[in-house]
């Protein structure tokens, strides 16, 4: 639904309760008091019946994907400082991707924290070890 539309919407409902309930409904005032309804009408669908389709599609298979997860995930953030409220997406798939992704994004934080800590000579052991534990991992996979 485009925006436009979803104005037109509003004003007209707003415009048929100030018919119903106001006298003086052409008036300048009856006007202002009909945007003014308008408004609140459309703060009220956006806090309580967000639109699903205006996020953006979750399509990710590998890393290359991540851009749009984080897309995604600053849409929710958004939702969820504003209203306190997200409106997740119910394919497990999806949910999977964005928990994963959630999940690099907190390492990322932690990391970054560390990373003004750490010496460089403790920071070489580390990713040798790190190396050393993925050559480990792909014997068990294989």
């Amino acid at each position: 639904m485009s925006d436009l539309f979803r104005q037109h919407l509003y004003l007209g409902l707003s415009f048929l309760a100030s018919s119903l309930t106001d006298k003086d409904f052409y008036s300048v005032d009856a006007a202002k008091r009909i945007v003014d309804r308008a408004q609140k009408i459309s703060d009220f669908c956006n806090l309580y019946a967000p639109n699903i389709a205006d996020l953006p599609a979750v399509q990710l298979v590998n890393e290359a994907g991540a851009e749009e997860l984080d897309k995604t995930i600053g849409v929710f953030v958004e939702q969820r400082r504003k209203k306190f409220t997200v409106a997740l997406p119910d394919d497990e798939e999806t949910l999977l991707k964005l928990y994963d992704r959630l999940q690099h994004r907190a390492a990322r934080r932690v990391n970054r924290l560390l990373f003004a800590q750490v010496s460089r000579e403790k920071l070489t052991k580390s990713i040798l070890s790190q190396l050393d534990q993925e050559i480990e991992d792909q014997g068990m996979l294989q």
